[in-house]
């Protein structure tokens, strides 16, 4: 059996549905031709809510001021339409699907995916792989973000959750890997849509995948980083092309020189911009070296520390649009591959002065 998670980005809105359903279906048919004499499911699929949908039902939670009881149920219908239209479809495919969908709309004595009472950012205490594996389908689907507490009252996981779900979901079945296709097919050194000079990361550790995050990169939950690190699953990050690939695992031998600049301004869309931050983090580099950068480009220094091999550098830029600030990023973007990856800068692996 294998796992995969669609994120909501790529399975897009209601006017880009039809393509994105196909790719996901082109995407799991060569698992489901695979001849197999155990009668279980193939594939796996967690699905995130369709893009806007959360941040929709989240303006209405807002707006009427819902108890947080009340605001999970309201949010969890995001993931449970997006599972029924991809049941309808991959069975108008002549897939057999089996959906949990319907286990979150009915008041069952199943707790699929049993979780804490923390609403908005519950915990998952167990997963009922036994229901997964005996079920008589090719395909089953599991809504992500969402589940119900002893009580069967629905809960959510907060932001990413539907990553947790995956992983989670993955180390129930006792997979080894866990596939997460995202609109940014893998990680990369910047914003590969703002800075077109960017570089993929083919290969990454668990550590330098939270440093990432740390950061202040969206790709993965750190939670779920960290879940997939304890257990030894393999996270692979694709986009839904499968062109592009990021692994993330325990590979100590990775001789890549990490780097990675994130900027809030990435998330949002201003005319003016005052002391955005621009998040470094940087291994195996010689400190002084990303110090002096922050002189060089005028850079305010907010804060910087070590921790856990990487180096972290936290500063802000005071410019008066976006644009001054992206170019401000992609030269430190290409000044750093240029300068690391032909090896023109000595390693530190020690960080002494």
């Amino acid at each position: 059996m294998i796992v995969m998670k669609f994120g909501g980005s790529v399975l897009g809105t209601y006017r880009d549905l039809s393509t994105s359903l196909e790719s996901l279906y082109n995407i799991i048919l060569p698992y489901l031709l695979i001849k197999k004499d155990k009668r279980e499911p193939k594939v796996i699929i967690v699905l995130s809510a369709f893009k806007e949908i959360t941040r929709k039902l989240s303006n209405i939670n807002s707006s009427l001021n819902f108890n947080p009881k009340s605001s999970d149920e309201i949010l969890s219908y995001g993931e449970i339409l997006t599972c029924s239209v991809v049941q309808k479809y991959l069975e108008q495919m002549n897939i057999s699907v089996k959906s949990f969908h319907s286990h979150f709309l009915k008041c069952t004595d199943l707790n699929l995916i049993l979780t804490d009472s923390k609403h908005s950012f519950a915990n998952i205490l167990h997963i009922d792989n036994r229901s997964i594996e005996s079920a008589d389908s090719d395909v089953v689907l599991i809504p992500g973000f969402i589940g119900k507490d002893e009580k069967n009252t629905i809960t959510t996981l907060g932001f990413e959750g539907s990553d947790i779900t995956a992983i989670t979901v993955a180390i129930s079945i006792k997979s080894t890997q866990c596939i997460f296709f995202k609109d940014v097919g893998g990680a990369y050194t910047t914003n590969p849509s703002s800075i077109k000079s960017a570089r993929l990361f083919e290969i990454l550790t668990y550590k330098e995948a939270i440093a990432m995050s740390k950061i202040g990169c969206r790709l993965l939950h750190t939670k779920c980083i960290k879940i997939a690190q304890k257990h030894n699953i393999s996270i692979l990050i694709k986009d839904i092309l499968e062109t592009k690939t990021t692994t993330i695992n325990a590979n100590k031998n990775n001789s890549f020189k990490f780097f990675c600049i994130q900027s809030n301004i990435f998330d949002k869309s201003f005319n003016s911009v005052e002391d955005h931050k621009i998040n470094i983090s940087i291994h195996k580099i010689h400190k002084k070296y990303l110090l002096s950068m922050v002189e060089k480009y005028g850079l305010k220094m907010q804060n910087a520390f070590e921790e856990d091999e990487f180096f972290f550098l936290m500063s802000s830029v005071s410019k008066v649009n976006v644009q001054e600030t992206t170019d401000i990023i992609r030269e430190i973007n290409d000044e750093l591959i240029s300068m690391i990856f032909n090896n023109t800068i000595g390693i530190d692996f020690t960080y002494s002065s």
